[in-house]
């Protein structure tokens, strides 16, 4: 908890907007996570804002993602809608892609943190294996090859990088 007091008084001193968008998202501590009542309902209450401004905002895009920088929380949660549309949203805590394929493909991708709501070609792995924790705290490793792009994307703001910095160049 201490880094994350260090992290709130640094954001109070003038910085650059886009300075306050690379900074790197804080582990959830998962010990109390499932141990101190008032610590996971601050955790729940984060992710479901993070459900609304995703089915709200983002209502119309598919696929559609929301990292915890999105809503200015330095937090490594992420959350993204299911397909088939409306079937709802999985969400990951303190999320890391353990494995992935050499094999890349190129997808377009728009990010919502760009002002210029501009879509970008980006280089993503045909699949990936993410280790996280979900919702009621139980460690998961898992394979995707569907939202693969989605994920990478989010797990990408959560470590500093938005799309505009790995873009390819025409």
């Amino acid at each position: 908890m201490e880094s994350i007091k260090n992290y709130i008084v640094q954001i109070t001193e003038p910085i650059e907007f886009s300075e306050l968008l690379h900074r790197r998202g804080f582990n959830v501590n998962m010990r109390l996570y499932n141990n101190n009542e008032h610590y996971n309902k601050m955790i729940k209450e984060i992710i479901n804002y993070m459900h609304k401004a995703l089915t709200t905002y983002y209502s119309d895009f598919i696929p559609a993602g929301i990292s915890a920088h999105n809503i200015g929380v330095p937090l490594n949660i992420i959350s993204f809608k299911i397909y088939p549309e409306n079937s709802g949203i999985m969400t990951m805590i303190n999320p890391k892609i353990v494995s992935k394929s050499k094999e890349e493909l190129i997808r377009s991708s728009l990010c919502g943190s760009i002002l210029d709501k501009k879509w970008y070609r980006v280089k993503r792995p045909i699949w990936i294996e993410v280790e996280y924790y979900n919702l009621t705290g139980e460690k998961k490793n898992e394979k995707y090859n569907s939202y693969c792009g989605t994920i990478c994307h989010e797990i990408d703001h959560n470590n500093g990088i938005l799309v505009s910095d790995i873009a390819i160049k025409e």
